[in-house]
């Protein structure tokens, strides 16, 4: 799945089990903008974003407001036409964000509140409607590949 140049929400689930973990391989194909996956949590619906900012910040956003903009994001650049892998061990409790097998930041999330920033100009709904999605903002991203593993699970 491709998406074009504009900003790009795709709505992938209406459920999303508590404890999960994903992946997502994607590919960015031009542009300089962010690649998300939104999800629904406990604590709100939030976003783990690569690339962001147009300063390559990265990371959940956006926790009790604050935005990885700021000092709760880190610096990764999706390099163009390079596969990239985002994971993500979303728990109860918070949620691990990694980067090409690589665990970047984890996220304590009880007590706290997910929301999705505004530059996206979406706002899911507090209940029902998508609790897994995938975007890009203004920047074509070839999204080739989504895991969700439960643990435990057979």
């Amino acid at each position: 799945m491709v998406s074009g140049d504009r900003v790009c929400i795709l709505a992938i689930s209406d459920k999303l089990p508590p404890v999960c973990d994903l992946v997502l391989t994607l590919q960015r194909l031009g542009g300089s903008e962010s690649a998300a996956v939104f999800f629904r949590h406990p604590s709100g619906f939030g976003s783990a974003e690569l690339d962001g900012w147009t300063r390559h910040r990265s990371g959940l956003q956006s926790v009790d407001g604050r935005t990885t903009a700021g000092e709760d994001g880190f610096e990764f650049a999706l390099l163009p036409g390079r596969e990239h892998r985002l994971s993500l061990e979303i728990r109860p409790e918070g949620v691990v964000l990694g980067v090409d097998g690589q665990p970047l930041r984890r996220y304590p999330l009880l007590g706290r509140q997910l929301t999705v920033v505004s530059p996206w100009n979406w706002k899911p709904a507090a209940e029902g409607g998508p609790a897994l999605a995938l975007g890009s903002y203004s920047s074509p991203v070839r999204f080739s590949r989504l895991e969700l593993a439960v643990p435990g699970a057979r």
